[in-house]
């Protein structure tokens, strides 16, 4: 019997949570199942991408360009069982696909900060008709799913190969040891902004981002404590070398950097109100805040490095945690039982 034929829907090729995922997630199922990615957009994990699918397409036209009407022709193309849409940038293509009653999944990674950023009131008015089956990566936003009349919303938290992970922060980098890092993109609701408020605070400690531009409005007046590498295919061994990590996030569904610093054994430090992280963390693998504020992150990582034994602690239940509930090993299959039922 021949295999059935997965048409996955890549926002980007950036290095960030929602491409990793669904990288991962696809490269699992090939063995399964036919795999065909469409990428939206080139990006840093480009190489990635065609080194390990057979078939990658690249529209050569614009992401923004790539509407409703260029995304049904391209499917009926390439003749799918299933379109599988990552992050609400792919809603067109699933949106197709629904239309032209192929099997559809929109993975969603977005809260309605981002859907108010990406699409417009009325295409928010009907998001809900866009798919037949959702997957929400937190129940916050399973929750603002069904509060704009989504149905069969499935709730699957982010996942790491916490194996992969392991295995490359023992790669040998040039990487300073540091006290607080953060891994990003240097956007406003990633908080770059408090971070540098931190480091700022803390002068007698170092502190490292990792990720965005060089030329970035956040990082522009330069701290001698504040070390910021633009951007690498492996973040990890810096991460390794690091105390403490801290996510100052002010809206992040369940970003997948905080699973990765919990694999490598460093104690969270997160704003409860981001998104659904804290669920993950809890105060037995970090530190989770109330109040939204650099003032609030500062009395954490003090409290954390004059606290070596409460530091170690909290970073080894952290790896337990994240090897039990949010491995590869233990995710991909209820993804699985989402496919099936879809197809």
């Amino acid at each position: 019997m021949a295999k059935k034929k997965i048409l996955f829907i890549n926002h980007e090729e950036s290095i960030t949570g929602a491409p990793k995922v669904l990288f991962q997630l696809a490269r699992t199922l090939k063995t399964e199942y036919d795999v065909a990615m469409l990428s939206m957009m080139k990006g840093a994990m480009h190489n990635q991408f065609e080194q390990e699918f057979q078939q990658v397409l690249y529209p050569e036209i614009p992401r923004k360009q790539q509407d409703f009407d260029f995304a049904k022709k391209l499917i009926l193309s390439l003749n799918p069982d299933m379109v599988y849409g990552n992050t609400i940038v792919s809603h067109n293509y699933v949106n197709a696909a629904k239309t032209l009653g192929i099997a559809n999944i929109m993975h969603i990674h977005e809260l309605e900060p981002s859907f108010r950023h990406f699409l417009s009131d009325e295409e928010i008015k009907k998001f809900h008709t866009y798919s037949d089956s959702f997957i929400a990566v937190s129940t916050e936003l399973k929750e603002y799913l069904i509060s704009i009349l989504c149905n069969n919303v499935t709730m699957i938290n982010e996942f790491i190969d916490y194996n992969e992970i392991i295995s490359m922060a023992k790669d040998y980098v040039d990487a300073p040891k540091t006290n607080v890092i953060c891994i990003g993109s240097l956007i406003k609701r990633k908080g770059p902004d408090i971070f540098y408020e931190v480091a700022n605070d803390l002068k007698q400690f170092k502190f490292t981002w990792v990720g965005g531009q060089d030329n970035n409005e956040f990082f522009k007046e330069e701290l001698d404590n504040l070390y910021h590498l633009s951007q690498t295919n492996n973040p990890y061994p810096y991460l390794q070398k690091a105390d403490i990590f801290v996510l100052p996030s002010r809206e992040d569904p369940f970003p997948l950097v905080c699973l990765e610093a919990m694999a490598l054994g460093k104690p969270v430090i997160a704003f409860r109100d981001s998104g659904g992280i804290h669920k993950a963390i809890s105060n037995d693998c970090g530190i989770i805040l109330d109040e939204m504020t650099s003032a609030a992150i500062s009395k954490a990582v003090l409290l954390l490095i004059e606290n070596k034994n409460l530091q170690k602690k909290l970073g080894e239940n952290g790896r337990k945690k994240v090897k039990q509930d949010y491995d590869i090993d233990k995710m991909v299959p209820k993804i699985k039982d989402v496919i099936m039922s879809a197809l």
